[in-house]
C-alpha cells in the first residue's frame, strides 16, 4: 500500500508516506479489517446479509435475560465469552466487537438505500481515529 501511494503521489523512497496516505484518504491496512467486519455489521443490522451470518450474532435487546437494562435500548451486539485469544478471532465475536465500539448515529444508519452514506460515515470514523 505504501509502494502504491509513492507512486500515485510520485514520492522518492526517502519521502515519508503518512502525509500522502492522509492526502489520498486510504485506510491503512490495520483499519481495512475493522472496515469489513463493520459493513458486515450493518448488512447484518439492515437484513441485507445471508442468514448463515445473520445467525452468529445476536442484539442485547433480543436477550430474553437482559430486557430490564438500560442496555437493550441501544444498538449493540452480545460478546460472546470465548476462552482464548484465538477464539477472538472469529466473526461471532469480532464483529459485535468491532461495531460496538463505533458511535451511536452510525448505528443508527438502518435505511437499506443508504448504505453508501453508512459507507462514507465509517470509514471517516476509522480514518479519524488513526491520523
Amino acid at each position: 500500500m505504501n509502494a502504491a501511494a509513492r507512486v500515485v503521489m510520485a514520492l522518492s523512497m526517502r519521502d515519508h508516506v503518512k502525509p500522502a496516505l492522509k492526502q489520498l484518504h486510504w485506510l491503512p491496512v490495520e483499519q481495512r479489517f475493522p472496515y469489513k467486519l463493520c459493513l458486515l455489521m450493518h448488512y447484518i443490522h439492515t437484513g441485507q446479509a445471508p442468514q448463515y451470518l445473520s445467525n452468529c450474532v445476536s442484539t442485547i435487546s433480543s436477550s430474553r435475560n437482559r430486557y430490564r437494562l438500560r442496555s437493550c435500548d441501544t444498538a449493540d451486539y452480545i460478546l460472546l465469552r470465548t476462552c482464548t485469544k484465538f477464539g477472538e478471532r472469529g466473526f461471532h465475536y469480532s464483529g459485535p466487537a468491532a461495531c460496538n465500539t463505533l458511535p451511536s448515529d452510525l448505528h443508527d444508519i438502518t435505511n437499506v438505500f443508504i448504505t453508501n452514506v453508512f459507507k462514507k460515515q465509517l470509514k471517516t470514523v476509522l480514518f479519524d481515529c488513526v491520523y
